[in-house]
């Protein structure tokens, strides 16, 4: 069953407490039940991905069809499932880390991946908008990184353009 695409994107550096951890709990357990939401793509380097990454890995043990799905930049290593166990076991034994490993079921490139610089974050998350049926995003507009501009906020724009559903979960917050 393959059903329909959602991608996360969200604020580099967020906390979300318990609370809010149970609201996107049930907007995701909403997602699967009532659009048939199986497959979850994934970006990098975001507090808000690393969360959601933690629940939908924790709801495939309820829904056997959910897979995870993960657009590395070119810089970046994606772990398959298939290897979690051995890299553990080596931090174990090299760094004494107990760190667990984020795992994907699959690792996806897009056009031009391999070509972009500094824009490749941005390219990246056009290319999982395009492939989602429904964004899943923590965007709040006074949200001003210390570096840079939002990549967060031009995701949403480029969301909008496309005429993609959005669901801001800080609206639900």
């Amino acid at each position: 069953m393959e059903g329909k695409t959602a991608c996360f994107i969200g604020h580099r550096d967020v906390l979300i407490n318990d609370k809010e951890k149970n609201i996107l709990l049930s907007i995701i357990k909403n997602l699967i039940e009532k659009e048939g939401v199986y497959t979850y793509i994934f970006g990098s380097k975001s507090m808000f991905d690393n969360v959601c990454h933690e629940i939908i890995s924790l709801l495939q043990n309820q829904y056997e069809n959910i897979k995870r799905v993960v657009y590395t930049c070119k810089n970046e290593y994606a772990v398959k499932c298939k290897e979690v166990s051995k890299i553990e076991k080596l931090l174990k034994s090299i760094a004494k880390s107990n760190k667990r490993i984020k795992a994907y079921e699959e690792e996806r490139n897009y056009k031009n991946k391999y070509k972009t610089r500094k824009e490749s974050y941005i390219k990246r998350n056009e290319a999982m908008i395009e492939e989602s049926d429904i964004c899943i995003f923590y965007y709040k507009k006074e949200y001003k990184p210390a570096f840079s501009n939002s990549g967060t906020a031009l995701a949403y724009t480029y969301a909008t353009k496309k005429g993609k559903t959005i669901i801001n979960v800080c609206e639900f917050f």
